[in-house]
């Protein structure tokens, strides 16, 4: 079946229009069209969910509210969507948090690898801190942006070109990395290379590396790095990549209140609708992965994970907290602030990973 056709069974088709005044138009009764943007293609399940999310807007409204795409950096530069949707240019926008470092600190707690292999958990954490603690709102509100839903990676897996199996099949490795991975995967053995999204399949492709580190498998799979490392590991690092939808403050302010208390319902339901998402999407997308291109997943036992986390979280999470202290803020209370809602979210979650749907779908598999 077709990547693409796969990666958008759910979706909606996009929907077009051109943009009126912001600040008016709702109140005169026009169609009003936000202008949402990205720095990925568009094949990615992220934005399969956020053209979901218009659809349903533009059902809720009667029509009131739809949407305009662009992807691949049309607009504005990844690290610029926030002041482009700040200065009215964007309405709203998929992102990355990684792309803003200086403008997000203590929310780079949710990157925090070991603490969560869920991202549904994650995301309902992610929002108990934004809508609870004044200093992680604070960082959004500084720019002028709305936090929308998180619209998050699921488990962060190892892609490579040869199996790995144990922690000793990680050391010498070249992996692309990034963050706290990176760092986890270089206290393990590997040597660590920055490489950017739309370079990995080549990177793969010429051998600059032997695989890629921090890649969930629907986005492998939309980006075929499978086919060049058909080979998935998941080490026990869990789910620490921090990607979210944000809309424009003052084009949200602009709103009416009965139609912002909308759109925050439906970013609520944006979790619920990707827990059920990805499952379906893992059941679509493995079969050919294996059959085609022999892709194999693997799971590190418990005691191996247990192995990993012990060898890198500490020093990861003692780092972190000391640069937020260096820089005046309280690191370690919302380290402990994310841990605990973690605890809070993760009893009855029913989220699969893809592994686990493999171990399903090939009960046989070594």
């Amino acid at each position: 079946m077709n990547r693409r056709k796969v990666l958008q069974f759910m979706t909606l088709a996009s929907l077009s229009g051109t943009l009126p005044m912001l600040n008016t138009a709702h109140a005169q009764g026009k169609k009003h069209v936000f202008v949402n943007h990205t720095y990925s293609n568009d094949v990615l399940y992220d934005l399969v969910i956020i053209r979901w999310f218009y659809e349903e807007l533009e059902k809720r409204s009667n029509g009131r509210y739809t949407a305009k795409f662009y992807y691949n950096e049309a607009l504005t530069k990844a690290a610029d969507q926030g002041s482009a949707a700040a200065s009215g240019t964007i309405d709203s926008f998929f992102n990355s948090l990684g792309y803003n470092p200086t403008e997000f600190k203590l929310n780079r707690v949710f990157e925090h690898v070991g603490l969560t292999n869920s991202f549904y958990v994650q995301g309902k954490a992610i929002m108990d801190l934004y809508n609870s603690e004044p200093l992680i709102r604070q960082e959004w509100d500084k720019q002028d942006i709305v936090l929308i839903a998180p619209v998050l990676q699921t488990e962060m897996a190892i892609t490579s070109k040869k199996p790995i199996r144990k922690i000793e099949d990680l050391r010498g490795l070249k992996l692309r990395g990034y963050a706290q991975s990176g760092q986890a995967l270089s206290m393990l053995g590997s040597e660590i290379l920055t490489i950017a999204a739309p370079e990995r399949y080549d990177a793969l492709a010429k051998g600059v590396v032997d695989g890629m580190s921090g890649i969930a498998v629907d986005v492998a799979y939309g980006e075929r790095l499978h086919e060049m490392s058909p080979h998935f590991v998941d080490i026990g690092l869990g789910v620490y990549s921090f990607t979210y939808f944000a809309m424009s403050k003052p084009t949200f302010d602009s709103l009416p209140q009965e139609d912002q208390a909308m759109i925050k319902e439906l970013g609520a339901e944006v979790l619920e609708k990707m827990k059920t998402g990805f499952i379906d999407l893992y059941k679509t997308i493995i079969p050919g992965m294996v059959d085609k291109h022999k892709s194999t997943f693997y799971e590190f036992s418990e005691e191996q994970r247990a192995e990993v986390l012990k060898i890198v979280t500490p020093k990861i999470w003692e780092n972190w907290v000391a640069e937020m202290n260096k820089a005046g803020f309280p690191g370690e209370r919302i380290l402990n602030q994310y841990m605990e809602a973690v605890k809070k979210h993760a009893p009855g979650d029913t989220y699969k990973s893809a592994f686990a749907v493999y171990r399903e779908m090939y009960p046989d598999a070594a």
